[in-house]
């Protein structure tokens, strides 16, 4: 089930509905935490141009995620608010755990880039 409403929360993002997307992350929250969930809320709070996207970004980035499901809605987030650091110290800590993942390494790579840190590209 819980599936099927992440699908509607994509779904309704992706479509530019991002009022519909904060109300479904919501009511899927208030079920039970899914740093996914979160992720997704941020995005739709950015959307919206609310400040409170960072904070919710925050939140999860702190609970140091590493599937790109989760990272990738975050990074956007942060790079939205002008936090390229904190989401290069995310794909960081993710590529870590995670060293054979191509997919976070090219993540890291992105965030040392825009972050200018060329030193830090060179990890993934």
């Amino acid at each position: 089930m819980s599936a099927k409403r992440l699908k509607a929360i994509q779904d309704a993002l992706d479509s530019g509905n991002c009022k519909t997307a904060l109300k479904l992350c919501n009511a899927f929250l208030q079920k039970g935490s899914n740093d996914l969930c979160k992720a997704l809320k941020a995005v739709a709070l950015d959307g919206l141009d609310k400040r409170e996207a960072l904070q919710v970004a925050n939140e999860v980035r702190k609970t140091r995620p590493t599937e790109m499901a989760v990272l990738m809605p975050v990074a956007k987030v942060l790079k939205a608010g002008g936090l390229d650091s904190e989401a290069m110290d995310m794909f960081d800590h993710a590529f870590r755990t995670h060293p054979d993942s191509e997919e976070i390494g090219v993540g890291l790579f992105e965030c040392c880039a825009r972050a200018r840190d060329y030193s830090g590209s060179n990890r993934s």
